[in-house]
């Protein structure tokens, strides 16, 4: 039992040390100046979050998960439901763009990430494996189509950078889901036994 809660306090205090580490000024303003690193900040900001939540969602209940409630509807709707209109609409053109031009903005933007991969990241102990999986790798294809999107998508898809910091970012995004589906796909069909 000591051990487990030991390791969980490790991965909590990792998590809001690398959430911390991404948010400082001078780290923020690089990222606010290149598409790209624009971009993986957002996902680092959602997937240290993610782990954050997961940890303190392991803190909250015991190992063995016993008193874990197993309820689909609430945990699609928070899991993936919820998140997943709030990511759209924080990577909507009209509202990123918006983010970059007001400082404001942008911190409630990187809130709200906060927020939802807190959420996803308590939920995850709630999903089946196999929902897991495949949800793993759904946000991977997702994230090499919305790359291979804005690549036919000129001037830019995001209109506050230039055209070629666009392409590095779509570029970017493509090989980033292409090893993602690499390396969650054989994983998955593993875990839903299809090979």
């Amino acid at each position: 039992m000591g051990d487990y809660r030991g390791r969980t306090n490790i991965l909590v205090l990792t998590s809001v040390l690398l959430i911390a580490a991404i948010l400082v000024p001078p780290v923020d303003a690089l990222e606010n100046a290149n598409l790209t690193a624009r971009m993986v900040e957002c996902a680092l900001l959602v997937v240290y979050s993610i782990s954050l939540g997961y940890g303190l969602e392991r803190l909250r209940t015991d190992p063995e998960g016993k008193d874990r409630k197993k309820s689909w509807g609430w945990s699609l709707l928070r899991g993936l439901i919820i998140p997943g209109a709030v990511l759209a609409f924080w990577n909507f053109p009209p509202t990123f763009d918006a983010t970059v031009l007001n400082v404001g903005l942008r911190y409630v933007a990187d809130l709200t990430y906060l927020g939802v991969g807190v959420l996803v990241g308590t939920t995850v102990t709630a999903m089946p494996r196999g929902f897991r999986a495949g949800a793993l790798l759904l946000t991977f294809l997702s994230v090499g189509m919305m790359g291979s999107m804005m690549l036919v998508w000129q001037p830019g898809f995001y209109t506050v950078y230039s055209s070629s910091q666009n392409l590095d970012s779509n570029s970017f995004l493509m090989g980033m889901g292409a090893l993602g589906v690499l390396i969650s796909g054989s994983w998955t069909l593993k875990v839903l036994d299809v090979v």
